[in-house]
């Protein structure tokens, strides 16, 4: 039966000072992410700095294709991988 897996990422502590409103882009985003698990964004984004085919990046509900997409500090950040296989 599927299910669903969310963690929480917390933000670095050089960001602990983020504010609400405050607006970075989702490259920043990642590369923070790939500080805190080493190896991930090459995971999720190619040598071209391109987005995967198999990755999906949504930024309150709405679908990203740019690494240059605003992220709001308070926002909600969804990563989503197709699988397959047998």
């Amino acid at each position: 039966m599927p299910r669903s897996v969310e963690r929480k990422i917390t933000r670095p502590s050089s960001h602990s000072r983020t504010r609400p409103h405050e607006i970075c882009r989702l490259d920043a985003v990642l590369r923070d992410l790939d500080r805190q698990f080493p190896g991930i964004r090459f995971r999720m984004i190619d040598e071209q700095q391109q987005i995967r085919p198999h990755i999906k990046f949504f930024v309150d509900r709405e679908m990203r294709r740019k690494l240059g997409a605003d992220v709001s500090a308070a926002g909600e950040l969804l990563v989503v991988a197709a699988l397959s296989g047998g």
